[in-house]
């Protein structure tokens, strides 16, 4: 039920489902999830939503004028209009506060705001990114830091989910997605390499295939 992407429930029942799902919310959790969910004028909601959206609305809530500081502590600067424009994205409980959970889930797609690369692993523990120290050096290196430490926030979200997972030899490539059905010639090949950086080992990361043979003109075997 979890990952099924259709069926609906009624909006006043939510509480009911999520706890038979193994979910444990506060009333107070769940007044706040039901007033953000998008119903029908059954006052029905499409549960593929509830379940995109339980996880934003569990665990601690913030205030909201304190959510530039918090950042700040975390590594991530935001100018007063990137505030601004992050805070109206977030729904205010009636208490003036966030979500902690949904505020960090925000920052993955928002666009602006930097981060401090001193603080770079407090940020990517934070937002539940699990790198290891290699991987954490590899991200190091490939991200463009200013002459003040500071990288653009939506640069290192992109770098570190690209960052995560296994790796494999550079000279290895062909043999690697031959073994998943794709074909490339020897220049396909070389431009693929020429896309996703190496490492110093002259390794590259898995998941960055993955992500860029999406955007590639392949040949699929049978």
């Amino acid at each position: 039920m979890k990952s099924f992407p259709g069926g609906k429930c009624n909006v006043s029942k939510i509480g009911t489902i999520l706890e038979n799902m193994g979910y444990e919310l506060e009333d107070e959790e769940i007044e706040d999830l039901q007033n953000h969910l998008p119903t029908t004028d059954e006052k029905k909601v499409k549960l593929n939503k509830v379940m995109e959206n339980v996880e934003s609305f569990t665990g601690t809530k913030i205030n909201a004028n304190e959510v530039d500081d918090i950042l700040k502590n975390m590594g991530i600067e935001l100018t007063p209009k990137e505030r601004w424009k992050l805070l109206k994205t977030l729904p205010i409980t009636s208490d003036g506060k966030v979500y902690r959970n949904l505020l960090l889930d925000r920052l993955k797609t928002f666009q602006g705001g930097k981060v401090f690369e001193n603080k770079l692993e407090t940020i990517l523990e934070n937002m539940d990114y699990k790198l290891g120290k290699e991987e954490m050096k590899d991200l190091r290196d490939h991200l463009k830091f200013d002459e003040n430490g500071k990288v653009l926030l939506n640069s290192m979200i992109r770098a570190a989910s690209l960052f995560s997972g296994g790796k494999i030899n550079a000279c290895d490539t062909q043999l690697y997605l031959g073994n998943v059905g794709i074909e490339f010639t020897n220049k396909e090949n070389q431009d693929l390499l020429d896309i996703v950086p190496l490492d110093g080992k002259h390794f590259r990361p898995c998941s960055q295939f993955h992500r860029i043979l999406g955007l590639q003109v392949v040949h699929i075997t049978f």
